[in-house]
């Protein structure tokens, strides 16, 4: 019987780098790196060309380099590595962002030269000798990301002065770039082998740098913080990190972020942020909401008490009286609504025998409008056409709804109930020192003021606002209503106070996350 071997084409790597990368061009760089120290190497050079709109990156070192058996079984093999516990990778999987999702690639090291595309490679000798290893790819536009040669070059020299790596000369475009980045103080124990450090620094960080080795990896936000974090981890990267390196492990990634609010964290700072006000789709947490709501309860109270006991010639005309009188009464915010609910029950009602139950009229069900907030960041100083109420498309409408409900609950859980509170969507781009997940401030009226980035995606990932990964989406809410309603609680600091406070709740919130995740 004749065996053949699965085709693999050059897509199913470029989708996966697209899916598994957060950051897909600082993690080619760090990839770059990492390899090229596990090679022993001591010195390596970036070096970025554009040839007929690509762009071209070649990578030398000289390190130990490869023989024929390394390459074919180990660097073209997915999931074999040939490190060790002494070497900062070891998964496998950095191959397909070196080289497999690229247009094409060309390796070359001692006397062998690789050419290829996707998993499709050829092997040939040459006469020259390469002592470590030189790697060209051309660029997939889609890691590329629309950034320019000048961009990536700004991009790939700040990646690397994240790290501290003394026994490596690091070299972009010919300049040599130190990482000379420090650690700082060791202020906690993680795990073993995994230390938080703190330096204490004159400008906000909004961020913890977790490095392995001193090569840094990624960045886990935590807030607004006078201090640079690092978590240094010491050993075999597959202890602490996900298969990607493009993250930590849950239960390491939850202890990093309650021991960075331990921190006298101030979530309140002043920006250049604009607030303003836009008319969106009906709910209950618009600043008019209860108001409407008791109105709405009373015409279907008189309307329900109309049809059981009178004859349905006189019903139009005594239910425009009850709108009519209700109009005398209602404040000019109101009076909107009312017509609306009016021309709603001229409709419902011609169908409508004597005797029969009244179907209540609802809020939801009229499409009314009410205000919710956008707060604008960054390059977003205009608001987008998209974020505009008519533009919605069903995703920003589900976003916003869940976002609505799960604070309901949450504040339900904290011990507040009755609390008046408005929703709406931060837009932050991170220009203005890393990107706000969620936001949180007590307004003029004594309301509370909720707001949501949904395109938040840095270390979170992006935001999962698909129909069949609804309850991740509720769990991603869960943690960010938790956070600020915790805030809203009194606890302005991210203190050890407000920890305590917080993983309080967050109990309270897991004693019935069944009801939360059948939202």
């Amino acid at each position: 019987m004749m065996s053949n071997n699965v085709s693999v084409p050059r897509s199913y790597f470029l989708k996966t780098a697209e899916r598994d990368y957060t950051e897909p061009r600082q993690a080619l760089i760090r990839e770059f790196l990492q390899n090229s120290r596990d090679a022993k190497a001591s010195q390596i050079h970036f070096d970025f060309a554009q040839k007929d709109g690509k762009i071209i990156l070649t990578v030398t070192d000289d390190g130990c380099g490869m023989d024929k058996d390394i390459i074919v079984n180990k660097l073209m093999a997915l999931g074999e590595t040939t490190k060790g516990e002494q070497h900062t990778g070891g998964f496998g999987v950095a191959k397909i962002l070196l080289f497999f999702a690229h247009d094409s690639y060309t390796i070359e090291t001692k006397n062998l030269i690789v050419r290829g595309s996707g998993g499709s490679y050829a092997i040939d000798t040459t006469s020259s000798y390469i002592k470590g290893v030189k790697a060209s790819i051309v660029m997939a536009q889609e890691v590329v990301g629309g950034y320019s040669l000048d961009r990536l070059v700004d991009l790939c020299r700040k990646e690397i002065k994240k790290s501290f790596l003394p026994s490596l000369k690091i070299f972009v475009q010919n300049e040599q770039i130190e990482a000379n980045l420090k650690k700082g103080r060791a202020v906690e124990e993680i795990a073993k082998g995994m230390t938080l450090h703190k330096k204490v620094t004159e400008d906000v960080k909004h961020y913890a740098y977790i490095r392995v080795n001193g090569l840094h990896m990624f960045e886990q936000y935590i807030g607004e913080v006078k201090f640079k974090l690092i978590v240094e981890l010491d050993g075999y990267s597959t202890e602490y990190l996900t298969t990607n390196r493009d993250g930590l492990r849950f239960n390491y990634r939850e202890k990093i972020a309650e021991l960075c609010r331990e921190f006298e964290l101030n979530s309140m700072r002043g920006s250049k942020s604009s607030v303003r006000l836009f008319t969106g789709h009906a709910s209950r947490f618009s600043e008019d909401a209860k108001e409407i709501e008791n109105v709405v309860t009373d015409i279907n109270n008189q309307i329900s008490a109309l049809i059981a006991s009178t004859d349905t010639a006189y019903l139009d005309s005594k239910i425009n009286h009850i709108f009519e009188t209700a109009k005398q009464e209602a404040t000019p915010e109101v009076l909107n609504t009312l017509d609306k609910l009016q021309a709603a029950t001229r409709n419902k009602i011609n169908n409508i025998e004597v005797g029969t139950t009244w179907i209540p009229l609802t809020v939801k069900d009229l499409d009314l409008a009410h205000h919710y907030f956008v707060e604008t960041r960054g390059k977003f100083r205009t608001l987008p056409a998209k974020w505009e109420p008519q533009n919605f498309r069903q995703s920003q409408t589900m976003v916003l709804e869940l976002w609505s409900k799960v604070l309901s609950m949450v504040l339900t859980d904290s011990d507040q109930p009755n609390q008046e509170f408005n929703v709406g969507f931060i837009l932050d781009d991170g220009s203005e020192g890393g990107v706000v997940l969620a936001n949180f401030r007590t307004r003029h009226d004594s309301s509370y003021l909720f707001l949501v980035n949904p395109q938040a995606y840095g270390t979170e990932g992006r935001l999962p606002i698909k129909r069949d990964r609804r309850s991740e989406l509720i769990m991603w809410l869960l943690d960010l209503a938790v956070h600020e309603v915790t805030h809203s609680n009194g606890h302005s600091l991210h203190n050890e106070s407000f920890m305590d406070a917080e993983i309080e709740l967050k109990r309270r919130c897991n004693q019935r996350i069944k009801e939360y995740l059948k939202l």
